[in-house]
């Protein structure tokens, strides 16, 4: 009866582990292709050029030689995207492999050199969602004769999670488009959309503003006084042409269909679009750079939003062949209340070269000069007698105009380099004491010192470090 009974547990036990076991098994790796591997349109240059699209978000292919009748990139480019699902949080994988992918793309007719594909997989481990991205590029050569079309090709991904679970998709596709243009076909392309940057608008008075097609343009705004208020952030449009017949001109340029902006259903007309051509001629490489800026009109009861438009151009070659490209963008920004501060650091503090002596000493960077003097001890500082010399640090604040801001630093701060840490401390401006009153541009040149303790057991060498500036409206 005993042996029986003893029997039938077992056998049960046996059962149970067989059957229930398997729903606490890890899932299965799952893999799936997001964004096709897409090098797109690429102009057809003179010269044979290598074609490099990196494994990055967004990236813009990389062409060798980039000027002297190399190709041209147009748009559409995209790298591979692999997702993971149901990975372990935390966990890597290995064994990453792109393989099956030959050594040439074709269009039917024509072979185009595929150099070879990339990933950017470096140790990443799968998210709190379980996931994990892998990012794919490919580098080609495409030659000074060849044929146009699309070429396309395949290739294969696998890969192995730290579970031992192997993943593998196939047959993904690699793609890139061959234009061959007419010769001395100009080609246009946006290298820097129009961007007036930000603005905040007037409560009380409408307002024309005016970018100036320059490089780096502070738009200007009428009325001056009591009309919209530029905060930062304006380009100027930027224009490449290439393909153009060295020491020629172009004609008939003109910028076309730009009507309005718009946000979130509100608008903004575009009153004007204008360039800087002024006759320049094509270079040696047959390139040429236009800058183009615009006009618009801005309400007292403009919304706040971003807004968007585009326009296009249309140009031709000195024998009249034309070239046209459309959609090119347009940025505008309004905000309300008070504008954002921003801050940009000219000059970096350096304290220059101190010779430490027999004692603890304190070092001071002044802010009324580029000096730096021993207040506490025997170091020397050779000031601005040394190699490199003192210098005191600089910034601009840009805020709302007329109105009052205090600057705080950071504490506990410290440079690090080959021995122990020097304290940085005690920051100095020559902007006076807070609140500290803007004037009607909204700008202010802040100079800028510090204090440091260096030990008589300083080890030598160079040390850097970096600190906070916090600006906050009074």
């Amino acid at each position: 009866m005993f042996k029986s009974k003893f029997v039938s547990f077992f056998i049960f036990l046996i059962f149970f582990i067989y059957t229930i076991s398997p729903l606490y098994a890890p899932p299965i790796l799952v893999a799936r292709l997001i964004t096709p591997l897409n090098i797109g349109q690429i102009i057809r240059g003179q010269i044979s050029s290598t074609v490099t699209l990196d494994h990055v978000d967004n990236s813009i292919p990389i062409i060798n030689p980039s000027s002297g009748g190399g190709a041209v990139y147009l748009m559409g480019a995209e790298e591979g995207v692999i997702h993971l699902r149901k990975g372990i949080t935390g966990d890597s994988i290995s064994n990453v492999v792109l393989s099956n992918y030959g050594t040439t793309l074709s269009n039917g007719t024509d072979t185009l050199i595929l150099t070879g594909l990339t990933h950017n997989y470096t140790g990443q481990v799968f998210n709190a969602n379980r996931r994990l991205t892998i990012l794919v590029g490919a580098e080609i050569v495409v030659t000074d004769t060849q044929a146009g079309g699309i070429y396309t090709g395949t290739y294969d991904f696998s890969c192995i999670d730290a579970q031992g679970r192997t993943v593998n998709l196939n047959n993904l596709t690699i793609t890139v488009e061959v234009i061959v243009l007419p010769s001395n076909t100009i080609v246009i392309t946006e290298v820097v959309p129009v961007d007036f940057g930000m603005f905040r608008r007037s409560r009380d008075l409408d307002s024309t503003i005016i970018l100036p097609p320059i490089l780096n343009p502070i738009p200007m705004v009428t009325p001056i006084v009591g009309g919209a208020t530029y905060a930062f952030g304006a380009f100027s449009g930027e224009i490449s042409l290439v393909n153009g017949t060295p020491g020629t001109t172009i004609q008939n340029l003109s910028l076309q269909n730009y009507g309005i902006l718009t946000g979130a259903n509100q608008t903004m007309p575009v009153l004007n679009m204008t360039h800087d051509y002024m006759g320049a001629t094509f270079d040696a490489t047959g390139a040429l750079t236009l800058q183009v800026g615009a006009e618009v009109f801005m309400d007292s009861h403009q919304r706040t939003r971003v807004y968007t438009g585009t326009y296009d151009i249309y140009l031709e070659n000195s024998i009249g062949t034309p070239s046209t490209l459309t959609g090119l963008i347009i940025n505008l920004e309004v905000v309300k209340g008070a504008l954002p501060v921003t801050m940009t650091e000219n000059v970096g503090m350096d304290f220059g070269v101190i010779l430490y002596g027999a004692l603890a000493s304190t070092v001071e960077l002044r802010s009324d000069s580029d000096a730096s003097t021993v207040l506490i001890g025997d170091a020397q500082a050779l000031g601005l007698g040394g190699t490199p010399p003192s210098s005191r640090g600089e910034l601009v604040i840009t805020a709302e105009p007329n109105t009052s801001i205090n600057i705080s630093f950071s504490t506990g701060d410290v440079l690090t380099g080959p021995g122990s840490t020097i304290p940085i401390y005690s920051f100095l401006h020559d902007s006076g004491n807070n609140p500290i009153l803007l004037d009607a541009t909204g700008n202010l040149t802040v100079q800028l010192g510090a204090r440091v303790d260096i030990t008589a057991t300083q080890a030598e060498g160079d040390y850097a470090g970096t600190y906070n500036m916090i600006i906050d409206y009074s």
